[in-house]
């Protein structure tokens, strides 16, 4: 089933990340520039169509035992091949930096998608590999988040997504995190997901 407002909210979504990258690239003045920075929030949208469509799906498809392998099954093999075609391309250009980030451990957070909260591995194998790791923690975790949203215990989940942003922000001023990780670490952006299972709750209401 094709929901049309949902596929214009991912259009949407892929040019503002499409517009940010392009501005940082281009000689713009610093008032388009600061315009075209508010892209990088595409990424917030594709993050709360994904967790509307993770409830939407949940009622179709419900849980099983293979719930967690036929997630990771459909998400992993597209993360690894660029894992790999990254590794290729550092070594091709003879980047040894970026070479350098593919330690073991590194690697095996990003192949297990936990990267997200590991600063070192967070975004240095895959650029925006961190997004990747949010999606993926929230998919893996659904079946508890339906359990909240199914006894009507919604509240819980936003109160988590508020508690991730403050302890983020916590990390950042007073624990010494840097400020991508603190920004881009999946607890700071529970709530996002969050609001997105709200959204779907408030159209199911509506119903």
């Amino acid at each position: 089933m094709r929901v049309k407002w949902i596929d214009g909210a991912k259009g949407i979504a892929m040019l503002m990340v499409i517009v940010v990258h392009l501005s940082q690239s281009l000689p713009l003045p610093m008032l388009i520039r600061q315009i075209c920075s508010m892209g990088a929030m595409g990424v917030q949208l594709f993050f709360l169509i994904s967790a509307y469509c993770c409830c939407m799906s949940w009622r179709s498809v419900g849980f099983d035992r293979w719930y967690w392998w036929r997630k990771y099954r459909r998400l992993a093999p597209w993360y690894i091949g660029g894992i790999a075609l990254y590794a290729i391309y550092w070594w091709w250009i003879g980047d040894a930096v970026k070479l350098g980030n593919y330690t073991f451990f590194n690697v095996v957070s990003n192949v297990l998608l936990v990267n997200g909260f590991v600063p070192s591995a967070q975004n240095s194998i895959v650029p925006g590999g961190w997004s990747i790791s949010c999606i993926a923690l929230f998919v893996f975790a659904f079946p508890l988040i339906a359990l909240l949203t199914r006894s009507r215990q919604i509240v819980v989940l936003v109160t988590l997504g508020v508690m991730g942003v403050i302890l983020s922000a916590l990390g950042y001023y007073c624990l010494g995190w840097n400020r991508l990780f603190a920004y881009c670490n999946p607890l700071n952006q529970l709530i996002v997901f969050a609001l997105g299972v709200v959204l779907w709750y408030l159209h199911d209401a509506m119903q």
